[in-house]
């Protein structure tokens, strides 16, 4: 009986140690979705965009134009002698004011800014969502460049394979073995290399979502291979999306903001009000309220310097505005023809090219075993095989690369959406 309890307190402990690892090993992977979050929430450039915003909101305060009251107590008539009368003491408050017209400008302007400044973010965020998926479109990429050098060393081995054959036959010389082992050598750095461009690739990710050094012991979580997805985008779609990119709602914020800039300096030419409530005593029990207005007024103001500051500061941004429009719309025209063209090369070697070029290595390898063929006709047929299938990869490559691209003008995902 104690025999069958411990085999069954062996089982649940063995059973339970099992399930807390794959918990464990579940918990500690990275896909795409929390690769994207934590990159939101790791970036040092968003960081440091939140901060301007934060920072810039500090200001709506004082750009009301309410500074600060100042308290004040007099006291007049004072005797010179031990005698403790007087002839008049008072307690004021007084309250200094911008023009309200004044005060609306600068404020506006203010939170024009910040409505800058969180389109910029938006766009940041757009922009470095795109950048952790092609991070992973890289690793796809890798990952088959892995298995195309994989296949090359196969190759290789069957060539070696096949010449080892005939050498024993008397029909190669061992010229051509030293040749055999020499690509099989070849293959099998390649190989190695490819190995060692997907672990570069694979922390460059960690270091863009902005995951420590020390923390770096996820497992990445993706498809197993690099397929092809045909995604069809109208153009004239793309080209309406322009006036719609965050980056240029940005500056055309910037733009009204700097046009606020000019109203409030025009506005300072109205005085500041200044207001003093007080508490008089005439001597003993003579108590009144007193109340008194006054203005400033900017006759020697330098505001007609500001203003043509404001108006230069205007220029400047229309400026970086049409720069960035104009950029956008190259971004958008070249990624269009990139996924165009990296289209048209993948449905080309998918209809044609792919199963003829592996008809054709298996012809050849074929055809070189029994004799018909050549060691360097062999050779050259696996080069421009492997060449072709290297070729697909950088285009699906490509592809994949211009549709994230193109998603920031569509406005939806286009790749990894599922």
């Amino acid at each position: 009986m104690r025999k069958h309890v411990l085999i069954l307190l062996l089982t649940i402990c063995t059973s339970t140690s099992i399930l807390d690892s794959a918990e464990a090993q579940q918990a500690n992977r990275l896909d795409i979705d929390d690769a994207i979050a934590l990159a939101k929430q790791n970036n040092p450039a968003l960081k440091g965009a939140r901060l301007q915003i934060s920072l810039k909101k500090s200001e709506y305060w004082p750009a009301l134009g309410i500074y600060p009251p100042e308290l004040s107590y007099l006291r007049e008539g004072i005797s010179s002698t031990a005698d403790p009368r007087f002839t008049e003491q008072r307690w004021s408050i007084s309250q200094t004011l911008d023009f309200p017209l004044f005060s609306y400008h600068r404020l506006r302007k203010v939170q024009t800014e910040k409505d800058a400044l969180e389109m910029g973010v938006v766009g940041k965020t757009v922009q470095l969502t795109g950048n952790v998926k092609k991070a992973y479109i890289d690793l796809l990429y890798l990952q088959e460049i892995r298995h195309l050098r994989q296949q090359e060393v196969r190759l290789a081995e069957q060539l070696l394979e096949a010449v080892e054959l005939r050498v024993e036959v008397g029909e190669s010389s061992e010229l051509e073995q030293m040749k055999a082992e020499i690509q099989l050598a070849a293959a099998q750095t390649g190989l190695e290399d490819a190995g060692k461009q997907f672990d570069v690739a694979r922390y460059a990710l960690f270091s863009l979502v902005g995951i420590q050094a020390e923390q770096q012991t996820y497992d990445l979580s993706f498809a197993d291979t690099l397929t092809y997805v045909r995604v069809d985008i109208d153009q004239a779609e793309v080209m309406a999306r322009l006036g719609d990119q965050y980056e240029w709602q940005s500056t055309q914020l910037s733009v009204a903001a700097a046009r606020r800039g000019v109203s409030q300096f025009r506005s300072a030419i109205l005085p500041t009000i200044t207001t003093q409530m007080y508490r008089q005593d005439y001597g003993t029990g003579y108590n009144q309220y007193g109340f008194q207005l006054g203005i400033q007024v900017p006759v020697f103001s330098n505001f007609r310097s500001n203003i043509r500051q404001a108006k230069v500061q205007v220029q400047t941004q229309q400026i970086r505005a049409d720069e960035t429009k104009l950029a956008l719309k190259l971004e958008l025209e070249t990624a269009w023809h990139g996924y165009e063209a990296s289209r048209l090369s993948i449905d080309r070697y998918v209809s044609s090219i792919k199963s003829r070029s592996e008809e054709l290595i298996g012809l050849t390898l074929e055809g070189y075993r029994i004799g018909e063929l050549e060691l360097l006709e062999l050779l050259d047929t696996q080069r421009t095989y492997l060449t072709v299938q290297e070729r697909f990869y950088k285009d699906l490559r490509s592809y994949y690369y211009y549709l994230i691209e193109l998603e920031r003008f569509m406005g939806r995902d286009l790749v990894f959406n599922e």
